[in-house]
Parts: C-alpha cells; structure tokens; sequence
C-alpha cells in the first residue's frame, strides 16, 4: 500500500515511530522522499485488508476487541484516532484474527474519534451476515452511548464474547 505525505517535521518525527517499530500496530513501513512529499510504502504481506473479509459471525467480537485495543495503542504513541484515517481500506488483519495493523494516513478534515469508529462499524455492516448485523449494531450502540473509554468497551465486547460462548 502506498501513501503520500507532507514533508514537515511534524510527520517526520510521526513515520519515524512507525518506522523504528516502537509502534507495533501499524504495518512495515518504507519511506521514500519525492520532491516536496513522502511517499510511505507499507509492507502488508501477511495481512488482509478489512474491506476484503466477508464476516460471519463471532468474528465481529474478535474484530472488535483488537481494534479497541490499538485505538488504545495508537493514544499511547500521540496518533490520536480524531485525526487519522479509519476504514476498512487502511486496516489489515493476520489470517487467524490474532493481530490488527494500520496503514497511518493523517486525514485533515477535523471529526470526532466516535464518529470514525461509528463510521467505521457501520461500513462493516455491508460485508456481513444478518446475525453479524445485529452484533454490529449492539457495539455501535455501547459505544455511541459512552464517552469513548477504550477500556470499558473492552471488557464489554469480552464479557458479549464469553455470554455468545455459553450459548
């Protein structure tokens, strides 16, 4: 995957991170300098994009719990979620829903991270099951309803996964 970016220092010190693999939830990155952009070149061998997978069900509560847990990741190294990037072309998963990766793209149209991540859920919607749907739908209401506390969706979307278990 490729990607240009502006050539300022704030960016730089940004891909330097990524770069350097401090932080480990985005994808391999290359940089190259062409004129006044970088071009950022991703390695996503190993990894599907998101748009890609067809969900059934259960997957949307694997899904869920890793990508709350690099929302967390990415405030913890200063990529803050509000200003990036979220959907389905830009998110990468291993084949066995173990790990989640990021291409970073800085988006420059200001929002809210809980309208990304609403967004974000709701576009999941056309690449699922009806019951994967619903599962959707509940997690999109839990997170609407909060105040954007990683944690607390966390241990909700792993308290739905162990109920669905027991059914």
């Amino acid at each position: 995957m490729i990607v240009r970016y502006e050539n300022c220092e704030s960016e730089r010190q940004r891909l330097a991170k990524i770069i350097c693999g401090r932080a480990d939830f985005f994808l391999p990155l290359s940089i190259i300098a062409e004129g006044e952009r970088l071009v950022g070149i991703y390695d996503t061998g190993g990894y599907t994009k998101l748009a890609d997978i067809y969900f059934e069900a259960d997957m949307v509560y694997d899904f869920a719990v890793l990508f709350f847990g690099m929302i967390e990741h990415m405030r913890d190294f200063l990529f803050f979620p509000d200003r990036s990037v979220l959907s389905r072309h830009n998110i990468f998963i291993d084949s066995d829903f173990k790990e989640i990766r990021l291409a970073y793209i800085r988006d420059v149209e200001t929002g809210s991270e809980k309208k990304r991540v609403l967004n974000l859920f709701y576009s999941l919607k056309k690449k699922c099951s009806g019951k994967c749907r619903g599962q959707i739908d509940e997690i999109m209401r839990m997170y609407a309803s909060g105040n954007g506390d990683v944690f607390r969706m966390l241990a909700a979307v792993n308290d739905m996964k162990r109920n669905r278990a027991v059914l």
